[in-house]
């Protein structure tokens, strides 16, 4: 005899294979996606595609294996933690970029804005040299004060402080000629001011203090940080955007923040080079992209996990990932004492047996 269709237990026994059912076609897709991530890094799309499909499958006949047999968990044990590796890993991986991914890209993106908006700056005062620094400041006071005297409308850089300034200035900077001129003209006095700031820049440049110093190779690097960091500023926070508004994380903003990581080595690099000397200055050498890269590839999955440890939510994917593998285990496992429980047919009648696809 069977249980008959009406009864509590034909109704539980279908509501299990009902409920089976849609959770496969919720769990399924969840591990699949984990997987096809994983396997897109080593195969083309379609055969990670299939690969991705075989791996749910098989996860899929494991649960029901274990499920369906008497021993249940305890007594298939490596069955089930074959389970636990295809599956767990899947559905925590997907889980991973699914709902971590965001907070992965949004930290790595802020990390990156500060180190550029940071760069200029340390930049600065890791090429400073004291000696070229001190005879910029005592030569910019002097130049200031000649101009000053040039624009002086009652002789225009005629009078004995003017003589005074170019005497200072020439002690400073050997070389510095006097430009002739018809005196007290004061008509062109801001082409004469002109003239003068080129004069002085030149000699300044190659003075022994600047050249010694390689002050006009540390201004150009100093000129092409400030460059590319601006550049590479309004990069990045249109990337904080585009990541806030949803864009595909691996496939489009990663490789937009590896290129903002090479530019920023190689800055960092010739920064490096050109002050050896400044290390307690010296900027990180590399961005710190990491858990970025760690995301969503097989070999970099265990110190994805180990990286963010100390973060709640890392364990309630674990948890989580344990959990949906126990579930599917448990649905199998009381549909298969279900039908254990189901007497035997006997003979014809209005009670038959009841299946489920399972």
């Amino acid at each position: 005899m069977a249980y008959p269709r009406d009864s509590a237990e034909a109704r539980e026994f279908h509501a299990l294979g009902t409920g089976l059912l849609l959770y496969s076609l919720m769990f399924l897709p969840l591990l699949g996606y984990g997987w096809y991530v994983i396997l897109g890094d080593l195969l083309p799309p379609v055969l990670a595609g299939v690969g991705a499909a075989v791996i749910a499958a098989l996860a899929w006949t494991l649960a029901r294996i274990v499920g369906g047999s008497e021993g249940g968990i305890a007594g298939n044990q490596a069955l089930f933690a074959a389970l636990l590796i295809l599956s767990a890993v899947g559905v925590f991986n997907t889980l991973m970029i699914r709902l971590e991914g965001k907070a992965i890209f949004t930290e790595a993106v802020d990390e990156a804005i500060a180190r550029y908006g940071a760069l200029p700056r340390v930049a600065q005062g890791a090429l400073a040299d004291p000696q070229a620094a001190a005879l910029r400041r005592r030569v910019d006071a002097l130049r200031t004060q000649l101009a000053q005297e040039i624009r002086n409308p009652r002789n225009c850089g005629e009078g004995p402080e003017a003589a005074k300034l170019f005497a200072r200035l020439n002690a400073e900077l050997p070389g510095l000629v006097r430009y002739s001129g018809g005196a007290g003209d004061c008509a062109d006095t801001a082409e004469l001011v002109r003239m003068y700031d080129a004069q002085i820049d030149t000699l300044l440049h190659a003075s022994d203090t600047f050249v010694r110093g390689g002050v006009r190779q540390r201004e150009a690097l100093q000129q092409r940080i400030q460059a590319q960091s601006t550049r590479e500023l309004a990069r990045l926070r249109q990337l904080r955007r585009d990541v806030d508004s949803g864009a595909d994380l691996l496939g489009t903003v990663r490789p937009a923040l590896e290129e903002s990581a090479a530019t920023y080595q190689g800055l960092a690099a010739a920064l490096a080079q050109q002050a050896p000397r400044r290390g307690d200055r010296s900027p990180p050498p590399t961005l710190d992209l990491r858990t970025v890269r760690h995301l969503g590839e097989w070999g970099h999955l265990l110190p994805l996990l180990l990286d963010r440890l100390d973060r709640p939510q890392t364990w309630v994917y674990l948890g989580l990932a344990a959990f949906l593998d126990w579930l599917l285990v448990h649905l199998f496992a009381r549909l298969a004492t279900h039908r254990r429980a189901q007497p035997r047919p006997r003979g014809t009648g209005a009670m038959t047996r009841l299946e489920t696809p399972w």
